[in-house]
């Protein structure tokens, strides 16, 4: 049937129109993407180690309307098994 989208999409000619992507690449823009989050995050600690008072992170969570469950659970993350109920 002419006009038929699904007709048209078991066309195998089609198939060589589609972008090839190779696993390698996958992997190393995994990679890359791990890289990237790791440096951020370092990069973020540091930031923060050196530039905010003991608890603007709270004020940032909060800015960026973090619950108060994250606030807490983000608090006993970095506090250790020690964390109590008051952060």
């Amino acid at each position: 049937m002419a006009g038929d989208g699904a007709a048209a999409a078991d066309d195998p000619a089609r198939y060589d129109q589609v972008p090839h992507v190779h696993l390698s690449r996958l992997a190393t823009e995994a990679q890359l993407g791990k890289e990237t989050e790791s440096f951020l995050r370092q990069l973020m600690w540091r930031l923060s180690a050196k530039r905010l008072r003991r608890d603007d992170w709270k004020k940032l969570a909060k800015h960026w309307h973090f619950t108060d469950e994250h606030v807490r659970a983000i608090h006993c993350q970095y506090t250790g098994p020690t964390c109590s109920g008051s952060y």
